[in-house]
């Protein structure tokens, strides 16, 4: 399940829990890139490190450098704002959590201004009143990741079928 020593964030999944979790392969490389900064940015405030260094570089590096800021504040509207525990996972995990793609997909939703459902998801995580700020902020985050053609929609999985 993991290879690594750190706690899991949640107990063995249940067996529909597990049929709702995705291979970070199938998703898109803005997907990847999404849920590998969740899971950088939980770790380090599980830890009390600063995001900034690994968070500013990694989105240096795939050209979305003034995203990072905005990415911080999401995740910071989100800790304090939940109505519950939300689970993101180590990043040695091979599948997303739900959780994970629930905030993958608002993002999404967002990227193809598709903002009822993004509004109608978030309100199942975090209190009203901060539903329209993440959204805005949201919004701008997805523009850097735009002008950095990291597209978040997921990948088509073709197959050849033979008649």
């Amino acid at each position: 399940m993991q290879s690594c020593n750190h706690p899991s964030p949640v107990a063995s999944p249940s067996e529909s829990e597990a049929q709702d979790e995705v291979p970070i392969s199938s998703l898109s490389e803005g997907g990847q890139f999404v849920i590998w900064s969740l899971r950088r940015w939980t770790e380090a405030a599980r830890l009390r490190q600063p995001v900034e260094p690994i968070l500013y570089a990694s989105h240096h590096a795939c050209g979305a450098e003034d995203g990072a800021e905005h990415f911080d504040e999401l995740m910071c509207l989100l800790a304090v704002s939940a109505h519950r525990k939300i689970v993101v996972r180590c990043g040695c995990f091979k599948t997303a959590h739900p959780d994970e793609m629930a905030l993958l997909s608002i993002l999404r939703w967002v990227q193809a201004d598709q903002w009822d459902l993004a509004e109608e998801k978030l309100k199942t995580m975090i209190t009203g009143k901060l539903v329209r700020p993440f959204l805005r902020t949201a919004a701008t985050y997805v523009h850097h990741l735009n002008g950095a053609q990291l597209r978040l929609a997921p990948t088509a999985s073709l197959k050849v079928i033979s008649r």
